[in-house]
């Protein structure tokens, strides 16, 4: 089962509001450029997962830890 990553639910209900995939035209590279920095959040937070199977660290921790700099 595919799952839909927070970036892709923000374009779909943009253009379920009426912003067309043409609209994004001008912020296609950005869009993309997103999209890559996600997924190598993801990729990151499976291997550190996996690394720290152990840890004390709570996900309230890890994420502000990390993602509110």
């Amino acid at each position: 089962m595919t799952k839909q990553t927070s970036l892709d639910y923000f374009i779909q209900q943009l253009e379920e509001i009426g912003f067309s995939t043409h609209d994004f035209c001008e912020f296609n590279a950005q869009v993309l450029a997103a999209k890559e920095i996600e997924k190598e959040q993801m990729e990151i937070v499976y291997y550190e997962g996996q690394q720290n199977w152990d840890s004390e660290q709570t996900f309230e921790q890890y994420y502000n830890q990390t993602f509110n700099k």
